[in-house]
């Protein structure tokens, strides 16, 4: 990944356009899951699917609503059950079903630690996974 974000250039060249397929939560393989941030959730194209998101939490309602700040800095609601264990400022990797521009439905998550760098993780996905150079390394087979 760092030598794949050490080449990319920063020409004013326009940038290639991906053609995205129509997919639904029912049709996408076991296991693929769109590594997606605030800038990708509100392209759209990927409402219906289960998908990735990295995020520091911000602040949870007590009911069902955890607010958390993607790695581009967006935010992004996650439902939640009431039960859930909110840590303010925690950094996780939430899968869940992407409602629509704005909402997750939380399925699992996990703690990614304090030393989790957002902006190294949040190039990585506009560098890399969303560049058509690399997509055949990424896409679900």
């Amino acid at each position: 990944v760092v030598n794949a974000l050490a080449s990319t250039s920063t020409s004013s060249s326009p940038k290639p356009t991906t053609t995205y397929p129509s997919t639904t939560m029912s049709s996408q393989p076991d296991g693929a899951f769109p590594r997606v941030n605030h800038a990708l959730i509100k392209q759209g194209q990927y409402i219906g699917l289960i998908v990735s998101v990295v995020g520091r939490t911000v602040n949870f309602d007590g009911q069902s609503n955890l607010e958390i700040e993607c790695s581009d800095g967006g935010r992004v609601t996650i439902t939640v059950d009431p039960e859930y264990n909110y840590v303010p400022g925690q950094v996780l990797e939430i899968m869940g079903h992407l409602m629509d521009e704005n909402t997750i439905q939380h399925f699992i998550s996990r703690d990614l630690g304090e030393g989790m760098d957002m902006e190294v993780y949040s190039e990585m996905i506009s560098k890399v996974l969303t560049n058509p150079k690399y997509a055949s390394l990424f896409n679900a087979m």
